[in-house]
C-alpha cells in the first residue's frame, strides 16, 4: 500500500497495465467494440504540416487512489488516463492513499485529473452551487473543477430558493445542461445503491435513494448474531469525530450520521419521514422568507442534557457565524435563528432565498449540536473531538483511532436501532474486506469490489440489495491549469473516455452507464435532464472534434494547440 505521506509515479503503458491489472481488463481497450470505439495505443493519429501547428500541450498529472486500497478504482482512472495518451497527451499517473488523494484535490486544488465518487444528496440542486458556483472557487471552497461561468450563478441561486416546482425544474436543466458543455466533470458512470451482507447475521434492508448506512436502515435492519452487532468496514483513517471539522460529506453520513440528528430526514419515496425527524412539524411562511420548527419535546443529549429550541438555533447560527465550510451552501442563505420557546425555532433567511425544496436542502444537511458543548470554543473547524455528544439514536461506545470505531444503541432515542453495536474497522485493503464477510467477522460491506461480487455472491449466505440512487463516479478536470482550460480538448477527452469498457471490463456490469453527460442520475425523477450534450464516443469523434477546433497532431502523435 502508498504511504499517505508518499506518491507512487507511473507512466503506465499497456505493456506495464497487463502486468499490473491483468490482460483481460487491459486489453479492453484494445480490442473493444462496444459504444466507446475505443482504440489502441498504437493509433495513427493525423499528423499535420509542422508550420501550421501552434505549441505543443503541456504535460498532465493524473492523480489517483492506490491500487491495494480500491482496485476498480485505480484501474478505472488507469485505462481513462491510456484513452488520454491515445489523443496524444502526455499524462504521468501519479497514486495516493485515499485521504491524501482527498486534501489534495479537493482541499488544495493540486491535480490536472483526478476523480472519485460523489452524490448529490437527497435533492439534485443541493451541492450544485458548491461544485459549481463562482464563489466556491477558493481552495477548499468546494468548486475544485474551477468551473468559472458567472451567468450560471444566478441560476444555481435561484433553483435553491424558488416554491414553483416547474421553474425549479427548468432551471435544474439548464444547469445540467451547462455543466455538461463546459464538460469540468465527467460522469462515467452511476452507482446504484448496493450493499452485500451475510443474510445469516443480518436482514431488513430497505431500497433506498440514499446509501443503505443512514438513518432508515440503521432502524430497519434486523442483526441475528449472538453480539447484536452490525460489523462493517471503512478503507481509510478516521482523524477526528468532529463533525464541524470535517469536509468530506459522505464520510460525515457514514459515521457520525447516527450521532447527531437532524431537523427532516426522509423516508425511501424522498418524503419527510416525522418519526425519524427531529422536527415534528414546521410551517413555511414564504412572504416572511421565514420557516417555525417545532421540536421534539423530552429530547436529551447523549449527555442527559436536555435538547431544546436554543440549541437548534445555537447549531445554524454558530455554523453561519463560525463559516463552517462544509455547510456554506446552506448557511449563505441563512439569515438568522431564533428560539421563540422551549419547543419552536423561527429560521430567518435572506430575502428571495428561501430553499424551495426546503427539507431537502437545508434541514437534512445542517447538524444540530449541543450549546453548552460549542458555545466557547471559537475555531470548531480546528477542535479534536474523541468523545462526541449528539442526540442521534446510537452514541460512540469506544473510538480505537485507526482500528475502529464502536456506537452504541442509545435507549432513550425516539427511534433507537434494534441491534446493540455498530462497529467500523478501519481495512485498507479490499480483498481483506472481502475476506473478513466470508468468514462472518463482518456482516455487511457496501464498498465490495466488483471483481469479488460474483464469486461473493455463489455464497448462498451472501446477498445483495440494490436500488437507484443519487451517486456518480467521475473524473474531474481542473480547468485552472494551462491545456485543461481549453474546451475543445475538456469535450474531447469527454468523448474519448472508454465508458462502457470500465462498466462492463473493470466493473463487472455491476454500474450503470449514463444515457447522457450528466451528473443528475434518472432517479431524481422530472428534475433529470435526458437531452444534454451527449457526443459519439470514441478515439475518432474525439479526433474530429479536436481538428474542428484548429488543434493537430506532430509527426510523433503530439497534441498541438491552433497556430496563433
Amino acid at each position: 500500500m502508498t504511504d499517505p505521506s508518499e506518491s507512487t509515479t507511473d507512466n503506465i503503458d499497456r505493456r506495464n497495465f497487463v502486468a499490473a491489472a491483468g490482460a483481460g481488463i487491459a486489453g479492453a481497450l484494445a480490442g473493444c467494440t462496444g459504444s466507446d470505439n475505443s482504440n489502441n495505443s498504437n493509433m495513427d493519429l493525423p499528423a499535420s504540416d509542422q508550420s501550421e501547428l501552434g505549441e505543443v500541450v503541456p504535460s498532465f498529472t493524473y492523480t489517483n487512489v492506490a491500487q491495494g486500497q480500491d482496485p476498480a478504482e485505480h484501474d478505472s482512472h488507469v485505462l481513462i488516463a491510456e484513452q488520454m495518451r491515445n489523443l496524444g497527451l502526455d499524462v504521468e499517473m501519479q497514486t495516493f492513499e485515499w485521504g491524501t488523494l482527498f486534501t489534495k484535490v479537493s482541499q488544495q486544488y493540486d491535480f490536472d485529473f483526478s476523480g472519485w465518487l460523489r452524490t448529490l444528496g437527497m435533492y439534485s440542486g443541493t451541492r450544485m452551487p458548491e461544485m459549481f458556483h463562482s464563489r466556491n472557487l477558493d481552495p477548499g471552497a468546494g468548486n475544485f473543477t474551477g468551473h468559472d461561468n458567472p451567468d450560471l450563478d444566478p441560476i444555481l441561486e435561484e433553483q435553491l430558493s424558488t416554491s414553483d416546482s416547474e421553474r425549479r425544474t427548468e432551471l435544474l436543466h439548464q444547469i445540467q445542461e451547462e455543466i455538461a458543455d463546459y464538460a469540468s466533470i465527467n460522469p462515467m458512470f452511476y452507482i446504484p445503491n448496493s450493499v452485500v451482507y451475510d443474510s445469516s447475521q443480518v436482514s431488513g434492508w430497505v431500497d433506498a435513494h440514499r446509501e443503505y448506512e443512514f438513518a432508515l436502515n440503521m432502524t430497519s435492519i434486523e442483526v441475528t448474531n449472538d453480539e447484536n452487532e452490525l460489523r462493517g468496514a471503512w478503507s481509510e483513517s478516521i482523524d477526528t469525530l468532529n463533525i464541524l471539522g470535517w469536509s468530506n460529506q459522505l464520510k460525515i453520513e457514514f459515521h457520525l450520521d447516527q450521532i447527531y440528528d437532524r431537523l427532516v430526514r426522509f423516508g425511501p419515496d424522498l418524503s419527510p419521514d416525522m418519526e425519524l425527524s427531529l422536527a415534528t412539524d414546521w410551517s413555511i411562511i414564504p412572504e416572511e422568507d421565514t420557516i417555525e420548527y417545532t421540536i421534539r419535546e423530552g429530547h436529551t443529549w447523549h449527555d442527559g442534557e436536555p435538547l431544546t429550541a436554543e440549541d437548534v438555533a445555537f447549531s445554524l447560527n454558530y455554523t453561519k457565524e463560525k463559516e463552517v465550510p462544509l455547510y456554506n451552501p446552506q448557511t449563505i442563505i441563512l439569515s438568522s435563528a431564533e428560539a421563540i420557546d422551549e419547543t419552536t425555532v423561527e429560521v430567518q433567511f435572506n430575502e428571495g432565498e428561501m430553499p424551495g425544496p426546503i427539507h431537502r436542502q437545508f434541514s437534512w444537511r445542517m447538524p444540530i449540536v449541543p450549546k453548552h458543548v460549542w458555545e466557547d470554543v471559537d475555531e470548531p473547524g480546528q477542535r479534536s473531538v474523541d468523545e462526541p455528544i449528539g442526540s442521534g439514536p446510537m452514541e460512540v461506545e469506544y473510538w480505537d483511532r485507526g482500528t475502529e470505531l464502536a456506537l452504541q444503541r442509545n435507549e432513550d432515542h425516539y427511534m433507537p436501532p434494534s441491534f446493540d453495536r455498530r462497529i467500523t474497522r478501519i481495512i485498507p485493503e479490499a480483498s481483506t474486506q472481502i475476506e473478513l464477510l466470508r468468514s462472518g467477522d463482518l456482516n455487511y460491506l457496501s464498498r465490495a469490489q466488483p471483481q469479488q461480487l460474483d464469486s461473493l455472491l455463489e455464497n448462498d449466505q451472501i446477498e445483495r440489495a440494490s436500488s437507484q440512487g443519487s451517486a456518480f463516479w467521475h473524473y474531474s478536470m481542473n480547468t485552472r491549469n494551462e491545456g485543461v482550460s481549453e474546451k475543445p480538448i475538456r469535450q474531447a477527452l469527454v468523448t474519448a473516455a472508454p465508458n462502457s469498457t470500465i462498466v462492463n471490463q473493470v466493473w463487472n456490469g455491476y454500474r450503470n452507464l449514463p444515457e447522457a453527460n450528466n451528473i443528475v442520475t434518472p432517479s431524481f425523477g422530472d428534475n433529470y435532464n435526458a437531452d444534454v450534450w451527449s457526443p459519439e464516443t470514441g478515439i475518432e469523434p474525439a479526433v474530429s472534434l479536436l481538428q474542428e477546433n484548429d488543434f493537430g497532431w506532430d509527426s510523433d502523435g503530439n497534441l498541438h494547440y491552433p497556430k496563433e
